[in-house]
């Protein structure tokens, strides 16, 4: 049996050439096919649209003087609620693992470095094994 070496650690990932040992789960290297950095865009589109609802009422409590102060009030604040959402909204990067089968999406963070590091270390691993 081959000698197990680490490729890449840190607090809770450790990857070797045998074995990936993931939050919650343990994958064999040898049945691993590919390994490859998955994005999952942000879905502001939510909150964009919560924007543009809240300032049509800006717009509308504009030139009407009897629910002016109301209007303009409540569609700031979805405008701002709106905003907020959107922004706040990140992409999120998958370490996506294939077998034979199929693909699993094992490990999610907003950090694109700290997954391309842990996909290239399984790929390094998927190398080594041959």
């Amino acid at each position: 049996m081959a000698e197990e070496v680490s490729i890449y650690r840190d607090a809770q990932i450790q990857v070797t050439n045998l074995r990936a040992m993931l939050p919650g789960k343990t994958y064999a290297m040898a049945n691993v096919t590919s390994v490859a950095v998955f994005t999952q865009s942000a879905s502001k589109g939510p909150g964009i649209l919560l924007a543009i609802f809240g300032g049509l009422i800006v717009l509308i409590g504009l030139p009407s003087s009897d629910v002016r102060g109301c209007a303009f009030f409540f569609g700031f604040v979805l405008l701002a609620i709106g905003v907020a959402y959107a922004s706040s909204q990140k992409t999120v990067y998958w370490v996506r693992i294939g077998s034979a089968s199929g693909e699993t999406n094992a490990l999610s963070s907003h950090d694109y470095d700290h997954i391309s590091r842990i996909v290239n270390a399984m790929n390094e691993a998927i190398v080594q094994r041959g």
